[in-house]
């Protein structure tokens, strides 16, 4: 499975090594990992069979690959239940300081921390940039872009979205994410959601 990306020798999206080794342990709880390795590229299959340290910086465009194949394999519903639970295995205490940051300054919503997602996100990736247009106050649209990239699938955005659910929890409403929109920009590396919540009951 390939994807038109850009070139190996200058990746222009990074990804924590932290998020791999979360996404490797979650889809061997789950047995999936055998299947995911034997469909993804050699490189890609390295990467699972044997993650990087959680330090590490590596090519964001290997982790796309996997989420493209969890997409293509068992469906956009499990890949961003399976990325929820790799962020929260893994990656939520990266996070979570930076994100609590954030809302003790601008206020507790969801509409805070999606309209400040690069500050947060930038502990465990680069050349992501995140985009929030506020429609109401309980609803907006939510744009990722692979400013670096070109015909970037859909795994990736999914994937993250899956993750990001745990923004409604964090504010303590109940949300969602719409389904991804491909904004017609002529690269084919942006990708647009619908997203809302209200007050969750008690």
């Amino acid at each position: 499975m390939t994807t038109s990306m850009a070139p190996p020798s200058s990746p222009s999206v990074e990804t924590k090594g932290s998020v791999v080794r979360s996404l490797a342990a979650t889809l061997s709880e789950h047995r999936l990992l055998d299947g995911i390795a034997a469909s993804v590229s050699p490189a890609a299959c390295r990467m699972l069979r044997d993650p990087p340290l959680a330090t590490e910086w590596v090519d964001g465009r290997v982790l796309n690959e996997i989420f493209e194949a969890i997409l293509l394999l068992h469906g956009a519903d499990l890949l961003r239940r399976l990325n929820r639970q790799s962020i929260e295995r893994g990656v939520t205490p990266l996070l979570r300081g930076a994100a609590e940051s954030v809302l003790r300054v601008f206020g507790v919503s969801p509409a805070t921390l999606l309209s400040k997602l690069g500050r947060v996100a930038g502990t465990t990736s680069r050349g992501v940039n995140f985009h929030y247009q506020a429609e109401s106050e309980t609803s907006g649209a939510f744009e990722i872009e692979y400013a670096g990239l070109v015909d970037v699938p859909l795994g990736p955005s999914i994937a993250t979205v899956g993750g990001l659910d745990l923004i409604f929890d964090m504010c303590s409403v109940r949300g969602s994410f719409g389904a991804p929109e491909v904004v017609a920009n002529g690269r084919r590396n942006r990708v647009r959601f619908a997203v809302s919540w209200r007050a969750a009951r008690g």
